[in-house]
């Protein structure tokens, strides 16, 4: 397939560094810029009436944060959450969520020239949420979150406080 990340607004001579995600048996990246810190799962207060992406909210450090399942978002398979869950807390401008994962695998070093734009055999709300993929040599495929769009997503920003 071509590659066509200067369409997506990536320089193609440049390397971009993404926390690689393991949600639901897939491996996701979300660029480093965009981590602030990864966190065991936490106690939290499940909010009523609110998008089941929404898991509930926890205190961090006298910060509220709101813990969201992308698996919900991305229609992936649920499993119950459990301590041996994390939680990566991710920004964007003035937006702080933290989103479950099952495990955080490693920092990996990607050539945009080498990043895949979306295609239409992907899911659709997969398309919606990523940037592009990238074929990793050990791992596989690796989904590039788009952190604005996910943190901006109508289901998250409905009930931002």
């Amino acid at each position: 397939m071509k590659n066509d990340s200067t369409a997506m607004g990536m320089p193609v001579n440049s390397e971009y560094r993404y926390s690689i995600l393991y949600i639901s048996g897939q491996y996701f990246g979300a660029e480093i810029f965009n981590v602030k810190e990864v966190i065991p799962f936490p106690k939290f207060t499940k909010v009523p009436n609110v998008h089941e992406s929404i898991t509930g909210v926890f205190s961090l450090r006298g910060e509220i944060y709101s813990i969201i399942d992308i698996r919900v978002l991305l229609k992936l398979k649920i499993e119950a959450v459990s301590d041996n869950n994390l939680v990566v807390i991710l920004e964007h401008e003035n937006m702080t969520i933290g989103v479950v994962v099952d495990r955080v695998m490693d920092v990996v070093q990607i050539d945009a020239g080498k990043i895949q734009i979306p295609t239409r055999d992907m899911p659709p709300q997969y398309i919606q949420y990523l940037k592009g993929y990238y074929e990793h040599k050990k791992l596989g495929v690796i989904f590039l979150i788009d952190v604005p769009t996910l943190l901006s997503a109508k289901e998250i920003m409905k009930y931002r406080y």
